[in-house]
């Protein structure tokens, strides 16, 4: 392993290592634990107490997704739902450490490849518009602007956690 000039690791160095060791498969009840895990470190940034307490524990039954494993340890997830044959990421959450590493990219990727597969011409998401001034959505919807995505529509919706009203995307991808 080369080190740098001050003895340190590459960050390039470590993710390499960590490409070769990670793997993305369906999720199952197995790993309900690990994507709470994920989740709670997401808390409050980017899931609110009742995404965490309530809607996550019900959704991660009955939706589809994927995880993202390194040496078998889940570090990032996405969950969807189809209505009349288009799908909606529910959730999606990576390891707060690795934030900005390409792992919520090749989730993304896993889920249009296999949505693909099966005839769904459209994947849709919903996040915290533009016009709420909050720097972690502002990454958010930089992330999903990236991969593709763009603005549908804007909707009202209240926030289950706190009764604030606030401007909702639904942003949309042709796959």
């Amino acid at each position: 392993m080369q080190r740098s000039y001050n003895g340190r690791v590459r960050t390039t160095e470590i993710l390499d290592r960590m490409n070769d060791c990670m793997k993305i498969r369906e999720f199952n009840k197995k790993d309900f634990n690990g994507i709470m895990k994920i989740s709670k470190l997401l808390h409050p940034t980017w899931f609110d107490k009742v995404a965490i307490n309530f809607s996550m524990p019900i959704d991660l039954r009955i939706h589809k997704g994927y995880v993202i494993e390194d040496k078998r340890k889940i570090i990032g997830f996405v969950t969807y739902t189809s209505n009349e044959g288009k799908a909606e990421i529910s959730w999606i959450g990576v390891h707060p450490k690795i934030h900005r590493k390409g792992m919520g990219s090749k989730l993304i990727k896993k889920l249009e490849a296999n949505l693909k597969k099966i005839g769904v011409k459209e994947l849709r998401v919903g996040t915290v518009a533009e016009s709420v001034e909050y720097e972690p959505y502002a990454r958010t919807r930089a992330f999903y602007k990236k991969i593709g995505f763009s603005v549908e529509k804007i909707i009202k919706k209240r926030s289950e956690d706190t009764g604030e009203i606030f401007d909702f995307a639904i942003l949309v991808k042709k796959i």
